[in-house]
């Protein structure tokens, strides 16, 4: 077999590789692969843009949904993509735009380390 060694501070590019280990002031802080990174310090959210944001408010609350919301975009954290359906169908078609957004492996770094890439 063939073993490549490659340093790098571009998250897309340790994306293709079959094993990752973060280091981080000498220390490995961080190792596996690609997916196995972003499933243990990411987790998935469910971005939408309501039409009627005071209803989407209400509804959520009401469900003892958390959210966040950032001028008219809200983010609803996941523990898992399938989790979004029920969310979805309290919403009903109050929504101009929706997507399950995943973690990053930039993300998985800056929640690793605390610190952004530089």
């Amino acid at each position: 077999g063939l073993t490549v060694l490659l340093t790098t501070h571009y998250m897309e590019e340790a994306a293709g590789a079959d094993d990752i280990v973060i280091i981080n002031r000498g220390r490995i802080v961080a190792h596996g692969t690609p997916q196995e990174l972003r499933d243990r310090h990411c987790s998935d959210r469910l971005v939408f843009v309501p039409k009627d944001a005071d209803s989407a408010k209400n509804v959520l609350t009401s469900e003892g949904i958390a959210f966040t919301e950032d001028k008219g975009i809200f983010t609803i954290p996941l523990a898992k993509t399938a989790d979004s359906v029920p969310i979805i169908g309290k919403l009903g078609d109050n929504f101009e735009s929706i997507e399950v957004r995943t973690g990053t492996l930039d993300e998985a770094f800056i929640n690793i380390t605390g610190e952004a890439i530089e």
